[in-house]
């Protein structure tokens, strides 16, 4: 098995591809359902519900000779604020790895330095919603 960086790594939100994205990372968990025997006292686990979070840092603006680019930062803001479920696509050609989903946006913390570009860390989740456009 070859080691793998996240160099090639692309995500895309509803169809625009962002390129103003940072460390990305994917947390997989499922909850455990506890099945007890009255009689014997025994106990043992099920797999429950999966539960799929992207995890990511954006940075404000675009560079100013890439025409056409998306402002990352300015559309997981407006997805966070006004509700909105997009369809998300994390691709790495490296590993093989690609998820697509709808997510909406949990979590969007901003950081505004005086000296630097505004960045945000963002949480993304799955959810059974289809894709919408606004709330």
């Amino acid at each position: 098995m070859s080691l793998c960086t996240g160099f090639n790594c692309s995500v895309s939100i509803g169809g625009k591809t962002i390129k103003t994205i940072g460390d990305v990372t994917f947390s997989q968990s499922r909850t455990e359902i506890e099945v007890k025997n009255k009689a014997s006292d025994e106990v043992r686990y099920l797999s429950g519900l999966k539960s799929t979070s992207f995890e990511l840092t954006v940075q404000a603006g675009t560079d100013p000779e890439d025409v056409g680019a998306v402002d990352g930062y300015k559309l997981l803001l407006d997805m966070f604020e006004n509700q909105t479920v997009k369809e998300v696509v994390f691709s790495d050609p490296d590993s093989g790895i690609a998820k697509t989903a709808n997510m909406i946006c949990t979590k969007f913390d901003a950081s505004e330095p005086l000296d630097d570009l505004a960045t945000a860390s963002v949480t993304l989740k799955i959810t059974a919603q289809g894709a919408t456009e606004g709330p």
